[in-house]
């Protein structure tokens, strides 16, 4: 459960840090909410005259709950005063723009958890109503003008389009001279479909890059696409840039009848237009040969959505079946309806898994050095300091070679947050 499309879209823009409202509209956006005291808190800012932020709007929706984490745009590099890292502290939002990510991974857990599910509800039901008021009065819609890209993003494109098909042609041109590099073990004809599906492949990520520059930060479109309340990246790419190499099975469209995919080409062209590489843009439109390759792989995605249902509709009866007589007793073990013991502690750690979060910890990437730098005390206390700095070590070497076997992580998972009691104790 949790905040999803016009609701999400909504909460994203309400906290954008340009975001602000008349006393009047503050009230006005308030009045919809279960949780709202009446209270009105300072102005964000009084020159010229007061105005309250969308983030005080959310904040008069929030108990007093912590939190501290990057949204799903967040640059780490930018470290934690970028606007898109999300501090709540005692349930204000002191700074950046909530997303799906903050939602989805903290958020509603953490009021579940840390309050109850009548909260979690009342915030829920709070905020779409808010929202839905915010979006009436401020408006959202996705027109055409929001796909169309400048001429020097277009010329961009088709150049690039024109190194790939160069390419393409120096790797046919390679196999016709008898001179193609094949070191795979494969034969010329597979290791060659490969390097031309791997190279055509790659195009639609890097024109998409370009098409998605091009377009402004306040896109509508890509305002959906960067909050998660819909679509991706991939699906702008398609209708501004081009569509793509298209596929059946993992492969380039096959040879149909007479040797060729469509009676558009000739016989054994093995191009990138012949083998079903789209480069029209939704925008543009599709000419006939790019719109028979495109209904291929729809027809291709149509059946995959059926057969997967039925597939995974009968495993998941299958599990529920074989699972149904499963209960944990009073000592903790989970036994079937003989008695029979199938794990002596409920998911191996006797936690339920409704109650698990990821906490951060920045031991694991931190060097012998670092650690001795970071953690090292006064003189005064420096046996004890030792100590401690020895204990930092073996903690951290159990981690990476016992929990993440191996792995490097940022991350453990536990019931208690620790970070967050701390930081709700002071």
């Amino acid at each position: 459960m949790s905040v999803v499309q016009d609701t999400l879209v909504g909460v994203n823009r309400l906290t954008r840090p340009t975001e602000f409202f008349t006393r009047r509209e503050y009230m006005n956006l308030l009045v919809h909410s279960k949780r709202w005291d009446g209270r009105i808190p300072p102005p964000a800012k009084t020159d010229p005259l007061p105005l309250w932020s969308g983030q005080q709007v959310v904040s008069a929706l929030l108990p007093a709950v912590y939190l501290a984490m990057g949204n799903k745009v967040w640059d780490e590099e930018k470290g934690k005063s970028d606007p898109n890292y999300v501090i709540i502290q005692n349930g204000t939002v002191q700074q950046g723009v909530l997303d799906g990510d903050i939602f989805d991974k903290a958020l509603i857990h953490i009021l579940y958890n840390d309050f109850s599910p009548e909260m979690t509800i009342d915030f829920l039901d709070s905020l779409q109503a808010v929202v839905a008021a915010y979006l009436q009065n401020s408006g959202f819609s996705v027109g055409l003008s929001d796909l169309i890209a400048d001429g020097e993003t277009l010329e961009t494109i088709a150049g690039d389009l024109s190194e790939l098909k160069k390419k393409i042609e120096s790797i046919q041109l390679q196999v016709h001279m008898g001179v193609f590099d094949n070191t795979s073990g494969r034969t010329n004809q597979e290791e060659f479909e490969s390097k031309v599906f791997q190279t055509l492949d790659k195009s639609i990520g890097a024109a998409g890059k370009t098409g998605l520059r091009s377009l402004a930060s306040n896109n509508r479109m890509v305002n959906m696409v960067k909050c998660g309340s819909k679509g991706a990246d991939l699906n702008i790419a398609q209708m501004i840039a081009l569509l793509g190499q298209q596929s059946i099975e993992g492969k380039r469209i096959a040879y149909g009848f007479q040797d060729r995919t469509l009676p558009h080409f000739k016989r054994y062209d093995d191009g990138a237009d012949a083998r079903g590489f789209i480069e029209s843009s939704f925008v543009k439109g599709l000419n006939p040969a790019e719109f028979f390759f495109h209904a291929m792989t729809g027809r291709e995605g149509l059946i995959d959505t059926a057969v997967k249902t039925a597939d995974s509709g009968y495993m998941q009866r299958q599990l529920v079946k074989t699972m149904e007589d499963l209960m944990t007793y009073h000592d903790g073990s989970v036994r079937d309806a003989g008695g029979l013991i199938v794990q002596f502690a409920y998911g191996d750690d006797g936690t339920s898994a409704t109650k698990i979060e990821n906490q951060p910890i920045g031991i694991a990437k931190l060097s012998d050095s670092e650690i001795r730098e970071r953690f090292t005390v006064a003189d005064a206390a420096a046996a004890a300091s030792q100590a401690h700095i020895s204990a930092i070590f073996t903690d951290r070497d159990i981690l990476v070679n016992n929990v993440w076997n191996g792995r490097v992580d940022k991350t453990v998972q536990s019931a208690v947050h620790l970070p967050r009691l701390i930081a709700n104790a002071i």
